[in-house]
């Protein structure tokens, strides 16, 4: 089984490929991944504590959707 830190690291890594999808460079995707830290930590916890299953893939078009507003 997974621990957590594993499972944050594989989501994060998950997000990131999805962002790069979008052509986003490297810096973009860590100025987005520290801009989204609450967001994503708390599609993470409701992972952890509900078994609510949000895909990385979903993640990341949130993400991006609310960047293009």
């Amino acid at each position: 089984m997974k621990n957590v830190l594993t499972i944050r690291q594989d989501l994060q890594q998950q997000i990131e490929a999805r962002l790069r999808t979008y052509n986003y460079s490297d810096s973009e995707i860590a100025e987005l991944l520290v801009t989204y830290h609450a967001s994503i930590l708390e599609w993470q916890q409701d992972y952890f504590v509900t078994g609510t299953h949000i895909s990385p893939e979903n993640m990341a078009d949130d993400i991006v959707f609310s960047e293009r507003l």
